[in-house]
């Protein structure tokens, strides 16, 4: 009897112990002034800066975070990174922000290496710019990643030029990769 008991724990741990999970792995942030942002105080705020190497150090390690592309100077990043806050906010979750604004303004610049592994680790979810045909990081663009891999990706949103609308149909959407992310990685 003892000997079943001992080949069942072993067994048990081996099969949890080689079950594929995340990592430990949590993205090196940094604090970030948001007010850049119209409708986000300084302060009060879901966001932590981050960089691309961070983003793709969690694919690599297998871990999970929401990471979103932004820029100041982007009309759509004005009117969604508003209501991402206020979705984070209520459901406490973290948003690792990576800035795409002009370097004289960003302590941590995308540049040509940085679109590139963009680009080689998030081709599919990238858009095909019109003129040229070729994959571009446009802003903003979320990525919900668990576990290394995408669960999720949202570039933009459809805007009807009616901004309360816009704002409830991105909360919808924004609502919904937050639920999907939690549900994935709380126990």
């Amino acid at each position: 009897m003892i000997k079943k008991l001992i080949i069942l724990l072993s067994l048990f741990f081996l099969v949890s112990c080689s079950s594929p999970s995340s990592s430990d792995y949590v993205p090196k942030a940094f604090p970030v002034d948001m007010s850049g942002y119209q409708g986000i105080r300084s302060t009060e705020h879901c966001f932590e800066g981050t960089t691309v190497s961070e983003l793709i150090r969690c694919i690599d390690e297998k871990g999970n975070g929401i990471f979103i592309i932004s820029a100041t100077w982007c009309q759509h990043c004005q009117l969604f990174m508003r209501h991402l806050n206020k979705i984070a906010m209520e459901e406490g979750v973290t948003i690792y922000y990576i800035s795409a604004d002009y370097p004289e303004d960003n302590p941590y610049p995308i540049g040509d290496e940085e679109v590139d592994l963009i680009r080689e680790y998030f081709y599919p979810y990238l858009a095909t710019d019109p003129d040229t045909h070729e994959k571009e990081v446009y802003t903003p663009h979320l990525f919900s990643i668990v576990n290394g891999r995408v669960l999720d990706s949202q570039l933009s949103g459809k805007e009807t030029g009616d901004e309360e609308k816009d704002g409830e149909n991105i909360e919808r959407v924004y609502r919904k990769i937050l639920e999907r992310y939690l549900k994935k990685t709380e126990g």
